[in-house]
């Protein structure tokens, strides 16, 4: 552990569970506080994202933030509103002016320059990311007083604002904004302020670059005042699921705020809900008393259906599918405790309440031992071979690109292939494989990376890309199937796209995850850490992927007695089309 998460989890545990007052005391907010803070949210987007400054590009945006929250939340008009939002960011903006609504605002008066200029966020570069990255730009000006573009917006709590988009520079050029370092100090969130900050910061992060919100018809607005409202009173654990419960609104399946000192493991237990119940596939060796096909009854105390519940609370996604298996614990591509049922402390066995397959309607008692193990959802062949005579199967998730090329031979002989990409692929694989498959060049789903000049999710331009994909020949021209579910995601959906743009095979089980584009990844003050979809991804028509997903084209599922019996029934669907 670093010196600094045991100092931060030492003041933790020194300020809650020995209940001595910690900085800035949990209290709940007034209604005049909540709308001082809505005000500040708005205003500092405005200022930190497109306001463009030497000053602005340079600060500390974490210490403005956490400083200048006691100061707004004691303003008790407008006019003290206007005063407080003033001084708060004085020290960096030109030209800006706040003052109370119906109060004329003063004339701009700006030093004249030969350039202007303004901020071009990809994305945003908020850490050293590609292909996200954050500039002011510059232009020659053309003497216009027009060409100083504002943003003028009604703030909550009686405020008006302005807001200088473009400024006039002597200096031409383009600067890159440089991310401040990651081992910045961590403020503590036993703070009040540090939390509230925290929920300022993150939600302006989405509200003016998440490109998903024409998809997902969100009331954004509102999650940022829920969000307030339950800082204002939580504790840093409870405040971890205020951050989750605001993420849940974007629908965003890349969506998830951990906590690096939070020690929680996943569920020792293997499971997966099938035919409406949870049912075991899998158990550690240690454990007695409990086996494949049992279905799940309670969870620590709780019943299944209440803790599926409480956790797909917390989780952010785009579509059931993928909430699901978030709530699950089965994405085993994410290593990290992310609020999956079965979740605990590492001493803390796993209680579960269960009716054995073989003994219908009678429930027993188990305990389970929590232990590094990661069990598994569905039992599989091995990675790469021969299944049947002349059927050749693939796990994408384990199968290696040197395995690949040495079964090539046999692959251009069979009479059916079968690729698994139940999950999460293997990167280190590549993609070749769908080049073996078409006759003619293809290319992957189309991926747009946001241009953002303006505030409020005014998204204008795009940077395209797409994977080019030229045939390799000599083609595999077996008949071919793509096993696929709920648990692929983001790059898997890429290549489950390309599968069905270009009908390459039967898509055999269930729906994708529906949720691509390359991550970006923050932290806030606190210590907590966000990760979403930074970029837009369509399926290769151009059509919507997001919320949408890949839909099977021989839908199969997979049943209790199958489970218990070991079997494989997607697999065993997919084997039944060469038949």
């Amino acid at each position: 552990m670093s010196l600094v998460r045991s100092v931060l989890v030492g003041a933790i545990l020194t300020t809650i569970g020995m209940g001595q007052s910690a900085p800035g005391q949990p209290r709940s907010l007034s209604d005049r506080e909540l709308q001082n803070l809505e005000a500040f949210a708005r205003l500092f987007g405005y200022i930190r994202y497109f306001h463009p400054t030497g000053a602005v590009a340079t600060a500390n945006w974490e210490e403005i933030a956490i400083h200048s929250v006691p100061g707004v939340l004691s303003a008790g008009n407008s006019r003290e509103l206007a005063a407080a939002l003033t001084a708060a960011f004085a020290p960096v903006t030109e030209g800006v002016s706040v003052v109370p609504t119906g109060t004329t605002v003063p004339p701009l008066a700006l030093k004249p320059g030969p350039y202007l200029i303004e901020w071009r966020h990809h994305g945003i570069g908020l850490t050293d990311a590609p292909p996200y990255y954050s500039e002011r730009v510059t232009r020659r000006t053309t003497g216009d007083p027009g060409e100083i573009d504002t943003i003028t917006a009604e703030l909550p709590g009686g405020a008006l604002c302005r807001v200088p988009r473009v400024l006039y520079t002597e200096t031409p050029g383009v600067f890159r904004l440089k991310p401040l370092p990651s081992a910045q100090p961590v403020a503590s969130p036993a703070d009040r302020s540090v939390r509230l900050a925290a929920v300022i910061i993150a939600w302006n992060v989405m509200q003016h670059f998440y490109p998903y919100f024409p998809a997902v018809h969100t009331d954004w607005p509102q999650a940022l005042t829920a969000a307030l409202k339950s800082a204002a009173t939580d504790t840093p654990v409870q405040f971890l699921s205020t951050l989750r419960r605001m993420m849940v609104a974007l629908h965003d399946g890349h969506g998830r705020v951990t906590l690096p000192w939070l020690d929680t493991v996943s569920s020792p237990v293997g499971w997966d809900w099938v035919e409406g119940r949870l049912i075991v596939t899998d158990v550690p060796a240690w454990s007695s008393g409990i086996t494949r096909g049992d279905a799940v009854l309670s969870i620590n105390g709780r019943k299944t259906a209440d803790a599926l519940a409480a956790a797909e609370a917390e989780i952010p996604s785009a579509t059931p599918q993928w909430l699901l298996a978030r709530a699950l614990g089965t994405a085993l591509h994410y290593n990290e405790p992310l609020g999956a049922i079965g979740e605990g402390p590492p001493s803390e066995p796993l209680a579960l309440e269960i009716e054995p397959f073989d003994s219908p309607g009678v429930t027993r008692k188990v305990s389970v031992e929590r232990k590094p193990w990661r069990p598994v959802v569905e039992v599989r062949p091995q990675p790469i071979g021969e299944i049947e005579p002349g059927i050749i199967y693939m796990d994408l998730s384990r199968a290696s690109s040197a395995a690949f090329k040495a079964e090539l031979p046999r692959m251009r002989q069979a009479r059916g292939l079968i690729f698994d990409l139940r999950g999460y692929p293997n990167s280190e694989l590549g993609i070749d494989y769908l080049q073996y498959l078409s006759p003619g060049p293809m290319s992957g789903s189309p991926m747009r990376v946001p241009i953002v000049s303006h505030p409020d999710h005014r998204i204008t331009q795009w940077v395209p890309s797409a994977w080019p994909l030229p045939p390799i020949a000599p083609r595999l021209t077996a008949r071919t199937a793509f096993l696929t579910n709920g648990r692929a995601i983001s790059f898997s959906e890429s290549i489950m796209a390309v599968v069905e743009g270009y009908r390459l095979g039967d898509i055999v089980g269930g729906p994708t995850a529906g949720t691509n584009g390359n991550t970006n990844t923050f932290s806030v003050p606190g210590g907590y850490k966000i990760t979403w979809s930074g970029m837009k991804v369509l399926k290769t028509d151009g059509s919507q992927l997001h919320g949408v997903g890949i839909a099977p084209t021989v839908p199969a599922a997979r049943t209790r007695a199958g489970v218990a019996a070991g079997r494989d029934e997607i697999l065993e669907r997919a084997l039944s089309l060469f038949k």
